[in-house]
């Protein structure tokens, strides 16, 4: 069994004021529609790592999901005061394996990790089966068949706790978080969902956000 680290660590694009009573571990919840969903607050330097062994237990065949902020020059034509959402587009590869989906993930890995802006994930084309890595990099598993995630993340050292303590219960008028889009070796999520739609991504809608 792995130890949980003693310090939890944002991901470079994530600012949180005080994140001193933030640790690893999972809380679950039963939906009315019988799926689980799992919480699970996972450190910036072990996220790739139980990200992709929490995806190698989905259910193939899967897609592979990626949202990005709408381009500042559309956001601006989309939002016509203060009070309106912003929006971001929503890309799919549909059809694939863990396996496929791993060596994808993985040139792009330091760009999903940090940069604050990008949300991912990897879920099966039956039932309720997916791993999602959202805003402030809090993941979220959708479950109709919950204790193989359990069963993996106590594995690894997590706890359970009721109710789990997020990055977004620090948040205070006076102290809000903040997300940032970084480069890694000159490339942004925009250019890497570029390459990835030749690799046969594709764009599926524009959501609020």
């Amino acid at each position: 069994m792995n130890d949980t680290p003693t310090r939890f660590k944002l991901a470079d694009g994530v600012c949180v004021t005080d994140i001193a009573d933030i640790e690893e571990g999972y809380a679950r919840q039963q939906t009315d529609e019988g799926y689980t969903v799992i919480t699970v607050n996972i450190s910036a330097d072990r996220l790739e790592e139980i990200y992709l062994g929490l995806v190698n237990l989905v259910t193939a065949p899967g897609f592979a999901i990626v949202e990005i902020p709408v381009p500042q020059d559309v956001e601006k034509r989309l939002r016509q005061g203060p009070e309106d959402p912003y929006h971001k587009d929503v890309f799919y590869l549909d059809g694939i394996t863990p396996e496929i989906y791993r060596g994808i993930f993985m040139p792009a890995a330091p760009l999903l990790i940090h940069d604050g802006m990008v949300t991912f994930g990897f879920g099966s084309h039956k039932g309720h089966d997916e791993v999602f890595v959202g805003r402030y990099k809090l993941t979220t598993i959708y479950a109709d068949e919950p204790e193989k995630y359990i069963h993996f993340l106590k594995a690894q050292g997590y706890r359970r706790f009721e109710p789990l303590k997020t990055v977004f219960d620090t948040f205070t008028p006076s102290t809000p978080g903040s997300t940032r889009m970084i480069k890694v070796r000159g490339k942004t999520i925009y250019d890497m969902v570029k390459e990835w739609m030749r690799q046969g991504f594709y764009y599926a809608e524009r959501r609020e956000d």
